[in-house]
């Protein structure tokens, strides 16, 4: 299981779990408690996905993320904490100057490298 086919499955997979509990079993990586699945071997192996459950789990229900490049993207420019991108006509950028709008338009994405749109 790659990281997209983990990200594209949270909505199927985690989409009525108690947040609760999973972010307790992420903190303690105890995956052995989830069922056997693909799913649980990929979040046992894999030093982002947990983070980006983590995440899911604040953002569920809200968040279309399925469309988007992928979801460390689409979650750092919606509107949370954590957030350091802006995307606008489709561009994701790094904010350097809030006050003065100015930005740098990114090619890939900053935690798992997936090429993003440079251009209208």
């Amino acid at each position: 299981m790659t990281c997209r086919e983990f990200e594209d499955g949270m909505e199927e997979h985690f989409a009525t779990a108690d947040p609760s509990q999973i972010r307790d079993l992420i903190a303690k990586e105890q995956w052995q408690l989830l069922p056997p699945s693909r799913v649980r071997a990929h979040l046992a192996s894999c030093n982002d996905c947990p983070h980006s459950l983590w995440q899911f789990l604040k953002v569920r229900g809200f968040l279309d993320y399925r469309s988007q490049p992928c979801f460390h993207v689409t979650y750092h420019s919606s509107d949370v904490p954590e957030r350091c991108l802006e995307k606008q006509h489709g561009l994701y950028a790094i904010t350097c100057r809030s006050d003065e709008g100015q930005s740098i338009v990114i090619g890939f994405c900053p935690w798992c490298g997936t090429a993003l749109p440079t251009g209208i």
